[in-house]
């Protein structure tokens, strides 16, 4: 099953050393095979046993709540975000249309959480927790605040009935997270011990809030499992990034023509950037959006420094859309517009769009959607993480720690102890 297509735009322009390119396509596949024996997620992204569970332990969770807190940081977050877009999360026009508003706390800010409780109905409001170690700093002072305010309008035992945990069971140092699940019965979701939160979007993580939207968890699986068996285009991104790299082209910009794939490229920033950033090494990823972001950051794509690699993700979208109607505008200006649909603008713009930074000289990579559902959404999931992956084999990193990040947490809290 193939969901979608990838091609080099520009290949013909850019000179290519198509023997070293070759080379780097084999060594990528052979990395990316032994991660596949090696690594728990891509088990869990394949196993249909848990779907059940998750989809019963969603539908009595959400029951007569209006609205839904999601506290979560990093990947136990952006990943859920991106999934939960597919039903309309985030876009303009779908929202009004959910039986329930979710709201993700996934950064903290000193008056974010004090408005949102203040609009909320606390007697109709659930919440989600997600922590893997159950210790993250920000994870843990947003759940503080939000637990006090619920136990206080609704007493401890509401939280049976209004609250989901997922994070890891205990281990030599017990987890409080869990440990305050317990407490108050709260319904526990194991989040797999083998699983990072970067890649945890295919799990329960991303998975239980995808079931909230009633979105099909199966067919999600099943576009991870056809990359998994094909995971051809993966590989090919994967030695492309690390070759134009080599070139130069240190920076990657994913830019997607559809408002439902605006928080998957954050998703995708976090995903790249953490897992390659080591060792001295690394690609920025760059987040863009079509066809806003023409009128931003186009105009450095193009005419700034040449160290880009654009990776498009479209869609054809001609005759969707409501249909133009320039006549209201005086003048004939906009003829070429008329009898035109949204979708057909859309279209053209993205194709002239990529056209444009080709014919520049920039590298420019295309992927094309038959449409986007859960099952293209799935296999877009795992192809870029298993892109992900197989570049950091090409690069010599270990695309599944993040150290240096510990430093400024342990002065994170030498700081609050001085406050």
């Amino acid at each position: 099953m193939s969901l979608y297509e990838a091609s080099i735009l520009s290949a013909e322009t850019l000179k290519l050393d198509n023997d070293r390119i070759t080379l780097m396509i084999n060594e990528a596949q052979k990395g990316l095979d032994a991660k596949f024996k090696q690594m728990a997620f891509f088990a869990n992204a394949a196993d249909m046993s848990e779907i059940d569970d998750i989809n019963q332990v969603a539908k009595k969770f959400k029951t007569g709540l209006t609205d839904i807190v999601h506290i979560g940081c990093g990947g136990s977050s952006l990943g859920a975000q991106a999934l939960v877009q597919l039903a309309g999360y985030g876009c303009v026009g779908s929202d009004a249309n959910k039986p329930f508003n979710i709201h993700f706390l996934d950064n903290l800010d000193a008056l974010s959480l004090a408005n949102l409780l203040a609009g909320l109905n606390p007697k109709t409001t659930g919440v989600v927790i997600i922590s893997k170690s159950g210790t993250t700093l920000e994870t843990v002072a947003l759940a503080s605040v939000y637990l006090d305010w619920s136990i206080g309008h609704n007493g401890a035992d509401y939280l049976a009935d209004s609250a989901v945990i997922i994070t890891e069971p205990h281990k030599q140092t017990l987890n409080p997270i869990r440990q305050l699940a317990e407490q108050y019965k709260m319904p526990i979701l194991d989040h797999h011990q083998g699983i990072g939160g970067r890649f945890s979007v295919l799990s329960n993580v991303g998975l239980f809030v995808a079931a909230l939207f009633d979105l099909d968890l199966a067919e999600i699986k099943r576009g991870a499992i056809s990359v998994m068996d094909n995971p051809k285009h993966a590989v090919e991104g994967a030695a492309y990034s690390v070759y134009f790299d080599g070139k130069g082209h240190c920076e990657n910009v994913l830019w997607a023509y559809k408002d439902q794939l605006k928080l998957f490229t954050a998703w995708y920033v976090q995903l790249w950037a953490e897992s390659l950033g080591k060792d001295g090494k690394g690609i920025t990823p760059i987040s863009s959006i079509g066809p806003v972001d023409q009128h931003s950051q186009q105009q450095l794509f193009l005419d700034g420094p040449k160290n880009k690699y654009v990776t498009f993700i479209t869609l054809d979208q001609s005759g969707q859309g409501n249909l133009l109607k320039p006549n209201v505008f005086s003048g004939d200006q906009f003829d070429y517009i008329a009898g035109r649909t949204i979708g057909d603008i859309v279209t053209a713009q993205q194709r002239a769009t990529a056209q444009t930074l080709a014919d520049k000289a920039i590298p420019v990579r295309y992927i094309t959607l038959e449409k986007l559902d859960e099952a293209t959404m799935g296999a877009l999931l795992m192809h870029f993480m298993c892109e992900t992956i197989a570049a950091a084999e090409l690069m010599q990193v270990n695309a599944f720690d993040q150290p240096a990040v510990e430093q400024s947490k342990n002065l994170t809290r030498q700081y609050i102890a001085e406050l």
